[in-house]
């Protein structure tokens, strides 16, 4: 059993599946462990926390290599040489790095917990997926209570071949559609907002999902995850069906004014007061009794309000427009203020000032 690796080699996959390593917990046999199996020219690293798991795939020289290895142990054999050369006899695996020599203590593989993926998955082929995942997972809630917001929520439909993809924290809702290629079956899953960050940065190109299973896969790596269970709620009825009154502002004054107006709002309350009329009106007075006002040009229909300032700003963020438009379907004070570019809409609640 025997394994030779280049020290940047073996870093990078250590850095794929980072990710999904178990930090802390009482499985004693996955904490900070991962496993390495290599033949040949091919060597695969995983990891796994047991909700989420990463194998990175690599090229190495081996003789039926295989074993569970403490990932701290190998970034430090990684410091001290450029070749690692593995050698397994009995429990230990032997290193020599360099000049150095190393002997690292091994976990039985039998009980690593490595999952193989479901059959009954559903491919859902996307362009830009991980953008289309950026635009609403800043809308997901955090440790939630309801579990079921933790992330976002995922609806395919084969009779309309659109893809939704979902994230509210029950203040805001943030919601894109897309074309989807080819779906063999409709299918609804809530992705938790972790690993929906970890697809953003790995960007796959291969996405297969359950109701209760993901997985993603690009150049040299696969991901597999639990998924949330539970039932998203009915966003729809939360995107206004015509909007009769608006609001024109200037994008980039507006976020320049809310910028200013966040260091002004109260720490459990963080809303600020708005009027909507030939100017956008904002006033908000802090924990400090420090108080700010102040105002950019506006064309439409009149409004007063309240709401959190990040949460109008970050919707914003996502507006590529010159000029954006606030939107709302009634005069009724707590109507929700609408963005909309495209098949993205943003929806932002009203809060008591």
């Amino acid at each position: 059993m025997k394994l030779k690796i280049e020290s940047r080699e073996l870093k990078r996959l250590a850095a794929v599946v980072k990710p999904a390593v178990m930090r802390s917990g009482p499985l004693a046999s996955i904490v900070n462990q991962v496993l390495i199996r290599a033949d040949g020219a091919e060597i695969t690293m995983a990891g796994t926390d047991t909700n989420i798991q990463i194998i990175a795939r690599g090229k190495a020289e081996a003789d039926q290599f295989a074993a569970v290895l403490n990932m701290d142990r190998l970034m430090t054999a990684c410091a001290a040489a450029e070749v690692l050369e593995f050698t397994g006899e009995n429990d230990v695996v032997k290193v020599k790095a360099g000049r150095g020599r190393m002997t690292l203590a091994t976990s039985p593989i039998d009980h690593f917990p490595l999952q193989d993926p479901q059959r009954n998955l559903v491919r859902v082929d996307v362009q830009n997926l991980a953008e289309r995942l950026r635009s609403v997972v800043f809308s997901a809630s955090r440790n939630d209570i309801r579990h079921y917001l933790n992330g976002v929520h995922l609806e395919a439909d084969t009779k309309s071949g659109t893809v939704h993809f979902v994230a509210t924290d029950g203040f805001r809702l943030a919601t894109v559609s897309d074309h989807a290629e080819g779906l063999s079956q409709s299918v609804a899953c809530i992705i938790p907002t972790a690993v929906v960050n970890q697809l953003i940065s790995m960007q796959p190109s291969l996405l297969m999902v359950s109701d209760r299973e993901l997985v993603a896969g690009g150049d040299g790596y696969e991901l597999l995850s639990r998924l949330i269970d539970g039932r998203y709620p009915d966003w729809r009825r939360l995107i206004p069906r015509e909007c009769k009154y608006r609001s024109a502002v200037d994008r980039g004054e507006l976020l320049r004014l809310l910028g200013i107006a966040a260091g002004f709002v109260q720490s459990k309350n963080p809303a600020a007061a708005i009027k909507l009329d030939t100017e956008f009106q904002i006033s908000s007075r802090n924990d400090n009794a420090e108080t700010f006002e102040s105002g950019v040009p506006a064309s439409g229909n009149q409004r007063q309000f309240s709401m959190n300032v990040d949460f109008l700003r970050q919707g914003l963020e996502w507006v590529s427009d010159e000029s954006v438009v606030l939107q709302w379907d009634t005069t009724e004070t707590a109507a929700a203020i609408a963005i909309n570019q495209g098949k993205w809409w943003y929806v932002a609640m009203p809060l008591r000032a």
